[in-house]
């Protein structure tokens, strides 16, 4: 059962548990004004910690079934590094793969500069553009061949029942 704590009457170990429920990595000596600066939190805030489900910032899903396209450059077929909270996960491509939300943010987060040259000669203003184009899944049933990045932990079947993954718009 989740219990709900005003920060100030929060211990320590109450803040190290919100901060590993949250993802967010803390270090074991760290003091409380140290703790309340990495969590940005007050005293004049509360935490909710313990079992059951965390409550959601927004409407945001837990999860994303995604494609990352494989292109002909160099590494174009490599399996793509995703970041989040200080957490690696390798993304193979050409494939359907579930990957937790944060994850997603940081692919589509990636972009790269392009020069497009002018009529004229030159080069003109850089865009924007995606560094790992990819597309999401838009069906509500998983595709057949899904798969899990290999630093992924959770139990797919439950993920999918939960209906806590998005779908393209």
């Amino acid at each position: 059962m989740r219990k709900e704590i005003p920060v100030k009457e929060a211990s320590n170990n109450d803040l190290r548990q919100y901060a590993e429920e949250k993802g967010i990595n803390v270090h074991p000596g760290a003091k409380r004004d140290q703790l309340l600066t990495k969590l940005n939190l007050n005293d004049e805030m509360s935490i909710s910690i313990g079992a059951g489900d965390l409550p959601k910032e927004n409407d945001a899903p837990d999860y994303v079934i995604v494609r990352i396209a494989t292109s002909e450059s160099e590494g174009g077929d490599k399996p793509v590094v995703l970041g989040f909270n200080t957490k690696l996960m390798l993304v193979e491509r050409g494939a359907w793969s579930l990957i937790p939300w944060g994850y997603y943010n940081s692919l589509k987060d990636a972009v790269e500069d392009r020069y497009d040259p002018l009529p004229g000669g030159g080069v003109g203003a850089p865009r924007q553009v995606p560094r790992f184009p990819h597309e999401l899944w838009d069906r509500t049933d998983p595709p057949a061949d899904l798969k899990t990045p290999p630093a992924f932990s959770g139990n797919v079947d439950e993920i999918l029942a939960k209906r806590r993954v998005k779908r393209a718009a």
